[in-house]
């Protein structure tokens, strides 16, 4: 998914030592329409990424968003799926429970942010946060908890469910639409936590999430 492949880039430009000062994130989208929309209000022309740039310059604002902002208080369904895994991610990070006031995202995942937003993700925390994410056969404890019903709270249970019925069972996302080629659950699973985070992490500067 996008979000594993900006952790690479991430990591090898924090790697490096390069310090730039903007960051565009950008990525392919099932949805032509929409990826085309997102792509034009971001960097359309040149003229449209100087008008962002200088709109990015000014000291509240952390991020410009390509399309529609998400905010907990105003659109709580939008989280209410990732909660669990956004609460390890951000214990992670700052030692410290969710504040709620920060949970702001920037639909599509599409965005340019001041680079210096991520100096919290050092190499080995990009490591981290790359190596938690699914591949085809993780099991993802809070996905699978969701779509089979079994409380997160018992983990053993879930295991020894999937264990003794991985014939027909999905451990994650993934496995699922790669296998039936359907949409499935695509909420619950920690890649879309993280891309809320990435909003959250801005937030946590006490910076601010236009469009």
């Amino acid at each position: 998914m996008d979000i594993g492949l900006f952790f690479i880039s991430l990591h090898y430009i924090k790697y490096k030592q390069y310090n730039h000062d903007y960051l565009f994130k950008i990525h392919t989208k099932t949805n032509d329409a929409f990826r085309n929309e997102t792509l034009n209000n971001l960097m359309s022309s040149k003229t449209k990424i100087i008008e962002n740039i200088k709109l990015l310059s000014k000291d509240k604002i952390g991020m410009i968003s390509g399309n529609i902002i998400y905010s907990y208080n105003r659109s709580r369904d939008a989280f209410h799926s990732n909660l669990y895994h956004l609460e390890n991610l951000i214990k992670y990070l700052y030692q410290e429970n969710i504040d709620f006031n920060n949970l702001d995202f920037a639909g599509g995942t599409m965005f340019i942010v001041k680079f210096k937003v991520y100096n919290i993700l050092n190499t080995e925390k990009i490591k981290y946060l790359y190596d938690s994410l699914n591949n085809y056969e993780t099991l993802d404890y809070y996905w699978y908890s969701i779509y089979y019903k079994i409380s997160i709270n018992n983990k053993k249970k879930i295991l020894k469910d999937y264990t003794m019925n991985k014939e027909n069972r999905y451990p994650n996302n993934i496995n699922l639409n790669m296998k039936t080629n359907k949409s499935g659950l695509r909420d619950c699973m920690i890649e879309h936590a993280m891309e809320r985070l990435l909003g959250y992490i801005c937030r946590k500067n006490n910076l601010e999430i236009v469009r």
